[in-house]
């Protein structure tokens, strides 16, 4: 068996550097897709532990057969941000293999991946998640709409069922997920809230980060420095999730309306690709496309209709006027 190797034969005494650095490597890796030469570890480390059976190794690109009505075909796909788009593949001479090398031009300001690419991910024991210090600090108070909104989004983390809240700018969306994440971060689930947007990555990270304050808030965007850390919640552009693979038990996608998310069905793909088989993904949104609504009917997941008329006074008062649950049975 791959994890049947006693503490002899592994040299992880808790004060060996082998220990040290299984764990580092352990809770980096976990749910991530990583490009092997990016590692901050030594290679013969990495070696060590794919020798272990704790990490594995993964081509970056790789050909694929597809059939299309008569005919069989082979193509490329990237294995990270998992395009297939022909087009944004490229032929080079390879200075590191020494041979003509395809590489994937859709995601590479992440680094570039090549046939000769190595991706890594962590297949050994999982990061346990312990939750003392996951303190939940909101003093702000729902509407009796806004209430029934968060319990609709908590039942249905509870269920594992996809949901949609469409709600319009200024109608607390933020604020409606904050119970949602506590029960999750309770239940010792990790959590991704995702968005097209990098200001919006910004603008909510530190909103997060006030609100649980003893959880380690890792935000994820181009040119982020990236934290070795394991994070149990984590904010991060949808384009970060290229880098992620079976990593969240809850995914929320925030303006999941905005460019370039709904054009790129890469994006999406990387949404699917970074939660669990099981996990839901909460969608929040001012204008869903009809798509994105037929897709969650025909998935039975619940839609929340949540529409806000603002009334302009003086004390800039907002008052909810509509709110209703579709579900399917």
């Amino acid at each position: 068996m791959r994890f049947q190797l006693n503490k002899t034969q592994l040299n992880l005494t808790q004060s060996s550097p082998l220990h040290l650095l299984h764990h580092q490597l352990r809770d980096f890796l976990t749910g991530r897709l990583w490009l092997r030469n990016q590692s901050f570890l030594r290679s013969e480390t990495i070696d060590q532990q794919i020798k272990l059976g704790y990490v594995e190794v993964i081509p970056g690109i790789q050909l694929i057969s597809t059939t299309n009505h008569l005919f069989s075909k082979e193509k490329w796909q990237c294995n990270r941000c998992r395009n297939i788009n022909q087009h944004f593949f490229a032929c080079f001479h390879c200075a590191k293999c020494e041979q003509t090398c395809v590489y994937c031009r859709h995601c590479i300001n992440m680094g570039r991946v090549s046939s000769c690419t190595q991706l890594i991910k962590w297949i050994g024991p999982p990061k346990k998640i312990v939750t003392k210090g996951n303190t939940f600090i909101w003093e702000g108070t729902f509407t009796p709409q806004q209430e029934k909104a968060s319990v609709e989004l908590i039942e249905s983390v509870r269920l594992s069922k996809d949901h949609l809240t469409h709600a319009v700018c200024g109608a607390g969306k933020t604020e409606i997920l904050f119970p949602a994440i506590a029960e999750c971060l309770k239940c010792h689930k990790r959590v991704c809230v995702a968005t097209p947007r990098t200001d919006v990555v910004l603008e909510l990270a530190p909103r997060i980060q006030k609100v649980f304050p003893q959880t380690f808030v890792q935000a994820l965007y181009g040119g982020a420095e990236v934290d070795k850390r394991y994070s149990q919640l984590i904010i991060a552009t949808t384009h970060q999730l290229y880098r992620f693979e079976e990593a969240f038990d809850v995914v929320i996608v925030d303006e999941a309306d905005a460019f370039p998310y709904t054009f790129d069905q890469t994006l999406q793909e990387a949404v699917q690709k970074a939660k669990k088989p099981e996990a839901p993904i909460l969608y929040v949104t001012a204008t869903p496309s009809d798509e994105l609504k037929i897709g969650l009917i025909k998935a039975r997941a619940d839609i929340l209709l949540f529409l806000e008329d603002i009334i302009h006074t003086l004390c800039q008062c907002r008052v909810l006027i509509h709110c209703s649950v579709i579900k399917r049975n």
